[in-house]
């Protein structure tokens, strides 16, 4: 539907190009009237009226599909479905010379820019965007870099583009040489904050905890960072990434804001029960905020993780019996990260129960491909533990032996020193 939008709404600016100027009067339906009936078979004309409508100068809900036909007649094309293949064609074409116009220009000219944010609408943008800025990103053009993320304007608005977005450019980030452009980055991240949120926020890239990320996550001076939410979610992915490497935490403030995103506050109260002398007043203070929370997929997202490798099986299956539902309805395009915890979790609950036929129909729902490169690795790591068990539950000692290799080359290769073997062998045992 949104993309008809878009070619609805490039009919009109091709239709103004027939009177050669804006159309911003009734005078010029008038004459656009004229013109396009002139062109016309009589029996397919165009009222003054349905003009009206189409141009948005009376009230109307979608046109009808004999006008998009009829107006697209007027242009030359056989019906509107034509219009909408060619126009698509030549668009992408444009973008295309537009973006080799821009990897060789020295700058973000003021002829490119306007060009730019007109073909940010169109349906394939991001997609030749998100390529354009992986191929500056792999040449380190920091420079050119600066300009682009200095115009929000050019950047995806919903969510879940930004996501994608980030989950592309985060992976190539990952072979960025910090040694030789850690600088550059952290002046990017700093001075954008369309850059801040997309190789910080968006992109928790458990993959490289001990190196591209962990480097960039603990470089990030904290007192250029402006927002207090923001200054947390640094300090809370420092504090991980210590736990999991059998370092020393850094304590965290008592007070939060209450408006803070569901994620964050996950994983702030997640932390808080690490450290926490009384871990059963926490975990009722972490139900009793999921009560208020507006999304619980969310909010639990971090702390199913957590709660899995302190192998607190008693809350996971609180959990299971309150949000089940809640925890496993798709929202977005991030769902299958979201999805996998829960499943790995609601798994070793079965295990527990002795349950192994449920334990394998739900881990088999989990598509590791499907999950975000962020956090497919760390994934594949937990999903070890209640496969690795089911095998050998249920006799299959040669897979055991398999997983158990697997696992202690995923643990080596993330530098997660938490991750030992006898972490997976023992996971069932007081």
């Amino acid at each position: 539907m949104e993309e008809q939008q878009y070619h609805i709404k490039q009919l009109r600016l091709r239709l103004q190009t027939l009177l050669g100027r804006k159309i911003a009067k009734n005078a010029d339906l008038v004459e656009l009237e004229s013109l396009i009936n002139n062109r016309l078979n009589p029996k397919n004309q165009i009222s003054y009226s349905t003009l009206r409508r189409f141009f948005g100068f009376i009230p109307s809900t979608s046109p009808r599909p004999k006008t998009l036909l009829v107006l697209s007649k007027a242009l030359g094309h056989a019906n509107f479905s034509e219009f909408c293949i060619k126009h698509q064609t030549q668009q992408v074409w444009g973008l295309l010379e537009l973006f080799e116009q821009l990897e060789h220009s020295p700058k973000l000219s003021n002829k490119l820019l306007p060009l730019l944010q007109e073909h940010s609408r169109h349906p394939y943008y991001l997609s030749h965007f998100s390529y354009f800025l992986q191929q500056q990103l792999k040449a380190a053009h920091f420079q050119l870099l600066y300009k682009i993320f200095d115009v929000p304007a050019l950047f995806p608005e919903s969510y879940a583009e930004k996501l994608r977005l980030a989950d592309i450019l985060g992976i190539v980030a990952r072979s960025i040489n910090m040694e030789q452009h850690q600088t550059a980055l952290i002046k990017l991240i700093y001075s954008s904050k369309i850059a801040e949120e997309i190789f910080l926020y968006l992109f928790v890239d458990y993959g490289s905890f001990n190196q591209y990320y962990g480097k960039l996550i603990y470089a990030i001076d904290l007192k250029k960072i402006k927002n207090r939410d923001d200054q947390l979610f640094i300090l809370l992915v420092r504090n991980h990434i210590a736990f999991l490497q059998n370092k020393k935490m850094t304590a965290l403030p008592q007070v939060i804001s209450q408006d803070m995103h569901p994620i964050l506050k996950g994983r702030y109260h997640a932390q808080q029960l690490l450290m926490s002398h009384q871990p059963s007043q926490k975990i009722a203070q972490i139900f009793s905020e999921a009560r208020i929370s507006s999304t619980k997929q969310e909010y639990f997202f971090e702390i199913l993780s957590l709660l899995i490798i302190i192998k607190d099986l008693d809350s996971i299956a609180k959990i299971e019996h309150l949000y089940y539902r809640e925890i496993l309805t798709p929202r977005n395009w991030a769902f299958e990260s979201k999805k996998a915890f829960g499943f790995i979790a609601f798994s070793l609950l079965a295990i527990q129960r002795r349950e192994f036929e449920s334990a394998k129909n739900v881990i088999n729902l989990i598509n590791i491909q499907e999950i975000s490169n962020s956090y497919r690795t760390y994934i594949q790591l937990l999903y070890c533990i209640p496969t690795y068990h089911l095998s050998v539950l249920t006799g299959d000692q040669k897979n055991a032996s398999v997983i158990s290799r697997k696992y202690k080359s995923i643990a080596t290769g993330l530098g997660l020193d938490f991750f030992t073997i006898a972490f997976l062998k023992n996971y069932f045992l007081e």
